[in-house]
Parts: structure tokens; C-alpha cells; sequence
């Protein structure tokens, strides 16, 4: 099967490269497969059962490819693990970028567009084919076969890292972010900068698995939904955190600034999904509408946010995985902390930059023991905010620290002394940037 297959695209490859002699490589590829639909991956979307081979495909991208493509700043932007992001595809705009001297546009995958459309809009192109369908095409026309074939045409060590005197690992490292139509230029400068990059090739066992999904369209089904015990979980815990009045209000916005980067799951609940904490415009009980502000305290626009559970559709990888556990015994202690106690909120704070920047400021009509407390509780995970997040070059966050640093905690219950102190360097606790907002 895999010396027919490897028979049939080579033979497809030949036919591209006869027709490239007289055209531009974009241009041979319209006219021998149709022109690009770039919504050919948004809706509609395979139906549930379908026969993707998804659940394969993805298996090898986990194990292979999402180690250095599951960030916000992975090469290229291309983000391996879900579907979603690969549909989406590349795009050459830095993430790190220390010569910019305003903020970049933002391209969160799941926030900053809904659909391959407007990914393209954004500068993104396709890894996958997206003309019309037929075997040739789908391979022909797909950026991820090129690269993976490319490392196919030649001989490399089966284990390690390639020799470094013939690839660039440094962090800094210029990257060619190659489109499907230019590929011919960027094989004959790089020929052993297939994919993936610095390694040795995937077994000929997982490329024939790639190879035979992208030959059939790179389809994939539905994912199934949690289950209603899950939903009737989520639905608990979204109405704690949408109260009306002003000190539901503010604690909603407490938690959610504390919460965005979590992955929260029900304990009690053994097949529950990890979910993530997003705002949105509409209230529970209907789709999600994302309220997509370049930093978590920044002006929702709305007149009424809404705090949802959102299911976590991509790969978990130990840079961004950060688990929260829910149970009634957490609902119990949210509620002892903030809810049961008496005290008055009397308004709810701005959306400024200088007074959100500050949630000392923000916060400051919630009990501080109760803040204490909060954050106490699961101070692995306060800690791994620091620490973690979905842009991940690390050496940006580690140089920083030289050695050790240490974290000393009190009891909730003395904070006296702290709340002096806490009083008297209010203005000083703001956040650096509160001058981005949200240009």
C-alpha cells in the first residue's frame, strides 16, 4: 500500500512540475485544479461519524509536531493542536517582535476571527488544500504534504536532534514562513528543512497515515458534546458567576481575572472536558459570543458581560496546561468567601486603563481576606499563572529570574499588619502596561 501510494504522488508531483515550466506555481495550480475557497473548511463541517481518520491524524501530530507548534508563537503561527488550527494555517507576522514599537494585531486562535476567511484577511494562508477536491489536488495544493515529503526525499538518522551545524535552533532564528505557491523557490534554498524541522522524519507508518487523510480532503467529524451532567455542572457555576447586582457583578470580574487561563474541569465528574473562563456578550443558555479585548481587564464594550464556560478544543501540552479543579466543595468555599459574608460593593469599577490596570484598586470592596484565601487555596496554580501562559519562549519569562525565587504566604485570617501596607502602596500596584489598553 505505502510503495503505490509514494508511487501515486510522485506521479502527481511530476504532473505539477511539467505544468509549472510555463506557469507561476499559483497560476499552474488554478489552472489544472480550480481557483482558492478559502472558506472550504468553515461550516458546514463534516457530519458527526464521519469517516476523517481525524482521531489517527491528530495522534500523530501530538507525538510529533504540537511540541513546538501548540503556542500563540509557534513557527509560523501554525497551531497543530486542534483542527481548527491547522485549517487556519501560517502566517509570517512575529509574535516576538523586540525592534515593534506599537502592539501587533492580534491572531488568538478561537478569539480573533471566526472562520478561515477572515484568518486569511489576517495574513494567514493555507497549509491544506483549498481548491477543488480530488486526490491530486489535495496533495498537490497542500503545503503540510510538501514539507512532509520533503523530509521524505532524503536519508536522516532515525533518533536525536539533526547535527546543528546544518540547522538553526536558536530562538531568534530567522523563519521562512513559505506558502503553498512559492514552495519551489523555498525547496531548492532549503532541501533538508523538511518538516518536522531539526528532527528525524515520522515512521513511514504515520506519514502514510497523514498522506491518505490529505489525499481524501483533510476532513474531520464534530467533536461530541459534554455530557448533559457536565452541562448541568456548567450551568451552576455560570450562574454564580453572572449575579445582577453590583457585588455578583464584581465578583464575577474577580474570578474571571484570575481564572482566563485556566483549564477548569468538574472532579466529581469523571468524563469532563476542560473548559476555559471567556466573556461574552450573550448570557447562558445561548452560543457564546466572544468578547475578544487584547488583555482581560480591557473594556468589554458591553454594557453587560457575561462570564462563560467555553470547552478546551486543543491538544494539552504541559507549557499551557494549568488544571482547576470545580466541585461542590469549591462552590461551597467560593460562597463562604465571597458571597455569605456581609459587606457592600457600591459601585462597579471602571474599564479605564489606569484604574483596571490596578485590580488592588479594582478589587478593593471584596473582603481581602476572602482575595487571600482565593488565591491561597490553589497556589500551585496562582504560581503557574506567573510562570505559564500561551505564548511560551520561555527564556523570555526564565532570564529574568536568576537562580531561585521564593514565595512566603500568611495566614488569611492576619492581614492586619497588610492591610496598612496594602493602603499605602495602592497607586504603586498597578500593572506596567496599562498604557496598551487596547490599540
Amino acid at each position: 500500500m505505502n510503495v503505490v501510494l509514494h508511487g501515486l504522488t510522485c506521479l502527481l508531483g511530476l504532473s505539477l512540475l511539467l505544468t509549472t515550466n510555463t506557469l507561476s506555481a499559483d497560476d499552474a495550480l488554478d489552472r489544472v485544479y480550480g481557483p482558492v475557497n478559502t472558506s472550504r473548511y468553515d461550516n458546514p463541517r463534516p457530519m458527526d461519524g464521519a469517516d476523517s481518520h481525524w482521531e489517527d491524524v491528530k495522534s500523530v501530530l501530538d507525538s510529533r509536531c504540537v511540541a513546538c507548534h501548540a503556542c500563540y508563537d509557534a513557527p509560523c503561527q501554525l497551531k497543530l493542536g486542534s483542527y481548527e488550527g491547522l485549517t487556519r494555517g501560517a502566517s509570517p507576522a512575529k509574535v516576538y517582535d523586540a525592534v515593534r514599537l506599537f502592539p501587533a494585531d492580534l491572531t488568538r486562535l478561537f478569539v480573533d476571527a471566526d472562520s478561515n476567511n477572515e484568518w486569511r484577511d489576517k495574513g494567514f494562508h493555507s497549509v491544506l488544500n483549498e481548491r477543488g477536491s480530488s486526490i491530486g489536488a489535495n496533495l498537490d495544493g497542500s503545503l503540510l504534504y510538501r514539507l512532509l515529503a520533503l523530509k521524505q526525499d532524503q536519508t536522516w538518522p532515525q533518533a536525536g536532534a539533526l547535527p546543528a551545524d546544518r540547522f538553526d535552533f536558536s530562538t531568534d532564528r530567522v523563519q521562512e514562513c513559505v506558502a503553498t505557491d512559492d514552495f519551489g523557490a523555498f525547496k531548492k534554498d532549503h532541501p533538508e528543512w523538511g518538516m518536522p524541522y531539526g528532527l528525524p522524519p515520522i515512521t513511514e507508518r504515520d506519514h502514510g497515515t497523514l498522506i491518505r487523510w490529505l489525499s481524501k480532503g483533510a476532513l474531520a467529524a464534530k467533536s461530541a458534546p459534554p455530557s448533559d451532567e457536565v452541562m448541568a455542572e456548567v450551568a451552576l457555576w455560570e450562574n454564580l458567576l453572572n449575579g445582577r447586582s453590583a457585588k455578583g457583578q464584581l465578583i464575577g470580574r474577580f474570578i474571571y481575572e484570575h481564572w482566563y487561563l485556566a483549564h477548569l474541569y468538574f472532579s466529581d465528574q469523571p468524563s469532563s472536558p476542560y473548559f476555559e473562563l471567556v466573556r461574552s456578550k450573550t448570557p447562558p443558555g445561548q452560543p457564546i459570543d466572544i468578547i475578544a479585548t487584547r488583555l482581560p481587564y480591557s473594556d468589554p464594550g458591553v454594557y453587560k458581560v457575561y462570564y462563560r464556560f467555553r470547552p478546551v478544543h486543543e491538544t494539552l501540552v504541559a507549557k499551557t496546561h494549568m488544571p482547576y479543579r470545580l466541585n461542590p466543595e469549591r462552590l461551597k468555599q467560593i460562597n463562604g468567601w465571597f458571597f455569605e459574608p456581609d459587606y457592600r460593593v457600591t459601585s462597579i469599577p471602571s474599564y479605564l486603563p489606569e484604574v483596571a490596570s490596578n485590580p488592588f484598586k479594582v478589587f478593593k470592596e471584596l473582603p481581602l481576606d476572602a482575595r487571600y484565601a482565593f488565591l491561597l487555596e490553589e497556589a500551585q496554580f496562582t504560581i503557574m499563572t506567573f510562570i505559564k501562559g500561551p505564548v511560551c519562549r520561555g527564556q523570555v519569562a526564565v532570564d529574568v529570574i536568576q537562580d531561585h525565587f521564593w514565595v512566603v504566604f500568611t495566614e488569611p485570617k492576619h492581614h492586619e499588619t497588610g492591610t496598612v501596607i496594602y493602603e499605602s502602596i495602592l497607586e504603586n500596584l498597578r500593572l506596567p502596561n496599562e498604557s496598551i489598553g487596547d490599540r
